[in-house]
């Protein structure tokens, strides 16, 4: 399994591999564009339809409260009105004297309550059916009177219980709820019950406040008692039926959405009972800004990503059109042609990448010629080198025999010289390439020894190399060369004395080495011009002109681009030549 999904992901990576980077570039922009547009998108068209869905909800809520406090107010009036009818004067003197009378006085006085009742509250439409029973069970009523409200009913228990105060009380009656408010009467002197107050309230009302609500009307707006019965509802045929989400509506405030139903509900509770006011209506109503936003979001999205799409096939192919013609000016030069230039209107970073590439075939052109240069001076030094080969042995014979003769002569001088000549071609054409500064300062004092005969007192060397530092190790004939460039191009061409210094120290890692001279040094031009890392033609034809530039090539070649010669020099006054290599002991 495991070696199906690597050559899976193989052929996968080399198919993307095969696409050119152009098509690969664009195709990663259109998509990075893509998904950015549609994160964008989703996170906004979220956090769009929650604040829409939180405003719609605040305002459904708002319209209920609104409705709610209206009907609070009617309820309120039904409140005051029955409480002035309880505690008015004629009303309890009435009730008091029904609750002594018996047979005809009783009538009479049931008559004159009923007609004092009429008058209080003809002006009310609100209230209707009201009925007034006695302590002692006798009632006195306008229009008719409830079956239910005896003197064994448990509706008087209710009432009681509220102790004075306005009850609302739910009534099946033909299958149909009836709103009834009632309360105690309690007499105002000794603050005993008197009687009960019953009075149906006309729902009417209710449906009529309901039905002035526009945004409901494609939805249901009802009033639920708490038991969850519709009381009144802006729907006909709702009213008495029981509310199927009453089990919802657990809190005050109660806005959710009906996933079994697809309605969004909305609840509050109506100050002053314990009635709700509840409203559904559709998701389509309820979210018609939603379905409008999310419309235009998709609209706007497609209108991004197609012109995404344009913007990044013009933006690769106008990036790739500089490197396509780079690509063919890389082909030319591969051919042969170094014959490139760059365009006046790349001035940006591929006319950067322009340069370094023109200078990248500068150099090779010039590293060309320079190799076809030392190529043909390999050769002529491979040449030369064959016209000199002579049996080293033979050499040395010859100075023991020069050495012998000259001291069978008492020439201590040639004796001297011949003897320094012998030792320092045996130390330096034969043994190790590597040898330790203090063996390369024995081949210098021979090679001095032999120039002292030659400028007698003219020239004075000096050694400051500290005792720590002999047994470092140095290619063979690093420092000599650099000294007999001192005394040909420093010393011979200038009149007085001639001073070398060779200096070392250790500085850090690495050992530095100090010639010093007193020669006629570098002009500044001459200076400036010094090359050490190119050595042409001329320089062979000059009497040691290869010195320090092979010393320097030789360090390199050995040690690094780190390591090497470096000239300072004051024209007419001094010249110093400093050696830079890393230290090791030998």
């Amino acid at each position: 399994m495991k070696c199906k999904i690597s050559k899976r992901l193989k052929s996968f990576r080399d198919s993307i591999y095969r696409i050119s980077v152009q098509h690969l570039v664009a195709a990663l922009l259109i998509l990075l564009i893509t998904v950015s547009t549609l994160a964008i998108t989703g996170i906004s068209y979220t956090l769009s339809e929650q604040i829409i869905s939180k405003k719609n909800s605040k305002y459904c809520i708002d319209i209920l409260n609104e409705i709610s406090t209206n009907i609070h107010t009617k309820l309120k009036e039904v409140d005051s009105l029955t409480t002035y009818i309880c505690y008015n004067e004629t009303v309890q003197s009435q009730i008091n004297k029904m609750n002594h009378a018996r047979g005809d006085s009783f009538l009479y006085e049931k008559k004159i309550l009923e007609k004092e009742l009429i008058n209080m509250t003809v002006a009310n439409e609100s209230l209707k059916e009201m009925t007034i029973m006695t302590s002692s069970g006798q009632s006195a009523w306008i229009s008719q009177p409830y079956p239910e409200f005896t003197s064994a009913s448990p509706i008087l228990d209710t009432l009681y219980s509220q102790q004075g105060s306005l009850c609302w009380i739910t009534l099946d009656k033909e299958d149909t709820p009836t709103i009834i408010a009632g309360r105690t009467i309690n007499d105002l002197g000794v603050q005993k019950i008197i009687g009960y107050f019953l009075v149906r309230f006309d729902d009417k009302l209710l449906t009529d406040i309901l039905e002035q609500k526009e945004y409901f009307k494609d939805g249901s707006l009802c009033i639920v008692d708490g038991k969850g019965t519709i009381l009144s509802s802006n729907q006909p045929g709702e009213r008495g039926k029981m509310y199927p989400s009453f089990h919802l509506l657990t809190e005050a405030t109660v806005s959710k959405k009906l996933d079994d139903s697809q309605e969004w509900l909305t609840s509050c509770i109506i100050p002053g009972s314990e009635w709700r006011l509840v409203s559904t209506i559709p998701n389509i109503s309820y979210e018609k800004e939603i379905i409008w936003l999310r419309g235009c979001v998709i609209i706007i999205a497609l209108a991004m990503i197609i012109v995404a799409i344009f913007i990044s096939i013009a933006i690769t192919r106008q990036l790739f059109l500089p490197l396509d013609k780079l690509c063919q000016m890389m082909k030319s030069v591969g051919k042969g042609d170094f014959n490139v230039s760059k365009p006046a209107y790349y001035q940006n970073d591929i006319g950067v990448l322009y340069d370094y590439f023109i200078d990248m075939v500068k150099e090779v052109r010039n590293l060309i010629q320079t190799t076809n240069q030392q190529q043909l001076l390999l050769q002529k030094t491979e040449l030369n080198s064959l016209r000199m080969q002579i049996n080293p042995h033979f050499i040395y014979n010859t100075l023991e025999s020069i050495k012998w003769i000259a001291y069978m002569n008492d020439n201590k001088e040639i004796v001297i010289m011949v003897k320094a000549l012998g030792d320092f071609m045996r130390s330096n054409i034969s043994g190790p390439e590597f040898i330790t500064i203090e063996k390369e300062l024995e081949n210098i004092h021979c090679y001095l020894t032999i120039q002292k005969f030659r400028y007698n007192d003219k020239l004075d060397v000096r050694i400051d190399i500290p005792p720590d530092l002999y047994h470092a190790k140095i290619p063979k004939l690093l420092i000599q060369p650099l000294i007999e460039n001192s005394i040909v191009h420093g010393l011979e061409q200038k009149a007085g004395d001639g001073k070398i210094i060779i200096k070392g120290i250790r500085e850090q890692e690495d050992v530095i080495i100090d010639i010093i001279d007193n020669g006629i040094g570098f002009s500044k031009l001459s200076l400036e011009n010094l090359d050490l890392d190119f050595i042409s033609p001329e320089d062979t034809r000059k009497n040691g002109g290869l010195g320090m530039k092979n010393v320097h090539q030789r360090i390199k070649m050995y040690y690094g681009e780190s390591y090497g010669l470096s000239v300072t020099s004051e024209y007419g006054i001094r010249t110093c030549v400093r050696i830079r290599i890393p230290y090791q002991e030998l």
